[in-house]
């Protein structure tokens, strides 16, 4: 009588690695803002004091647009939003 073997392989989705992989090196890219990141969620934060300031995020933002473009990324701009507070 012959014996019979079950085996089974673990359901495994690449897409979350790649994910990580992807955005792990995001933070290089970003040189005048902090950016915080949790998950698929990324912001970038920093003060504004004078119109320099403000050309210092441009250029962060157009470098996170740059970060997009090399992997063939997309954001959700649906989801993008822009924050002022004052004190």
């Amino acid at each position: 009588m012959g014996s019979s073997v079950k085996c089974s392989a673990a359901k495994f989705s690449l897409g979350p690695l790649l994910f990580l992989i992807f955005v792990n090196d995001l933070p290089h890219w970003i040189r005048n803002s902090m950016i915080l990141m949790f998950v698929d969620d990324t912001k970038l934060t920093c003060k504004i004091l004078d119109e320099n300031d403000g050309s210092l995020l441009q250029q962060d933002l157009d470098r996170l647009l740059e970060w997009t473009k090399y992997w063939h990324l997309d954001f959700s701009v649906d989801k993008m939003q822009g924050h002022a507070s004052w004190t």
